[in-house]
């Protein structure tokens, strides 16, 4: 009777697929820098532990740098698990960067009254770009991003068009453009919409959404103080603070606050 009872368990246990138990929750939000690649990277080691099955990240971000955008992309397609991007809340923007990134994601959505796109590369400190290394870096994103759009098979065009025209559109538009899944009122509402959507995982990997209860990725003081100090505004500020302090040294040798 006994090994009746283990013969019964081990055939239930192989035909009852292991259940993923939570979607891991996290907000990307401001500047996209490293601290938002850090959090990333976080949020994904807490997904395994909490054994979630999919990751959603509410956007909400202006942009950002474009070499950790880059970075960003790479975590996304490498992800165990699919990423879930809605631009949150209404009134939110996926701008310039946090575009790429939507683009980027498994499944793609955005609230009502969102907007997404103008994702032209200009010069970190607002200044004109020499016409020879604009023509570059243009060429060298949109290629990029016309790669992520064929892979996740989007609007070819809008991905154009947000990089070499700076084109934005609202969230409507977007879903008219295939640029995005889903036009939702709630993350709820999301979340049913993405619930056994089949997605490619990889190139070679498809794979259905399993959505589970919100567990939350909390940012803390480390994820803060590297948020602050990568600010683009809060880092220019700090180099001319420093060449000041340095000039100040250099006309008076020996002060000890420089």
């Amino acid at each position: 009777m006994i090994k009746l009872f283990l013969l019964m368990g081990i055939i239930f246990a192989q035909e009852t697929p292991a259940s993923n138990t939570c979607t891991l929750q996290m907000e990307v939000t401001g500047a996209i820098g490293a601290a938002t690649l850090d959090d990333l990277q976080r949020a994904q080691k807490k997904a395994e532990r909490e054994n979630c099955g999919a990751l959603l990240l509410l956007i909400n971000t202006p942009g950002g740098s474009l070499h950790t955008t880059r970075l960003i992309v790479d975590e996304i397609f490498n992800s165990p698990r699919p990423i879930l991007c809605l631009v949150h809340p209404a009134g939110a923007h996926a701008g310039s960067a946090g575009a790429i990134i939507l683009q980027a994601c498994h499944v793609a959505g955005a609230m009502e009254a969102t907007n997404i796109g103008a994702a032209t590369p200009i010069a970190a400190t607002g200044e004109k770009i020499p016409e020879d290394l604009r023509n570059k870096l243009l060429n060298d994103t949109i290629s990029w991003l016309e790669g992520i759009t064929k892979l996740r098979d989007r609007n070819l065009e809008f991905s154009r068009e947000i990089v070499s025209k700076a084109k934005a559109v609202d969230a409507k538009e977007a879903l008219k453009l295939g640029a995005i899944e889903f036009v939702a009122k709630s993350s709820d509402e999301f979340l049913q919409f993405c619930q056994n959507r089949k997605v490619k995982l990889s190139v070679s990997k498809e794979v259905e959404v399993q959505v589970g209860p919100i567990v939350k990725y909390e940012t803390d003081l480390r994820s803060q103080l590297l948020s602050l100090i990568t600010d683009p505004q809060i880092a220019y500020i700090m180099f001319m603070g420093s060449l000041g302090l340095i000039y100040f040294e250099l006309t008076h040798p020996g002060t000890f606050a420089p």
